[in-house]
């Protein structure tokens, strides 16, 4: 359903249990593991190619919201 955007998953599995949203602030760390190094980064494929809108779509039919 949203395989490279776990972040949406959570984000409709709290919403359906009626948890309130809540803020972390702003703050982004670009932490890397070594075994990562030249695969391309979830930001660059969701955010720049486009698939965020497609997996968020994929998650609110899923649960018809």
């Amino acid at each position: 359903m949203c395989p490279l955007a776990d972040d949406m998953w959570f984000w409709a599995c709290t919403r359906l249990a009626g948890a309130p949203p809540l803020c972390l602030g702003n703050h982004h760390s670009r932490t890397v593991l070594d075994d990562t190094r030249g695969a391309p980064m979830l930001s660059s494929l969701n955010v720049l190619g486009g698939m965020n809108d497609g997996q968020f779509k994929a998650v609110c039919d899923h649960f018809e919201r």
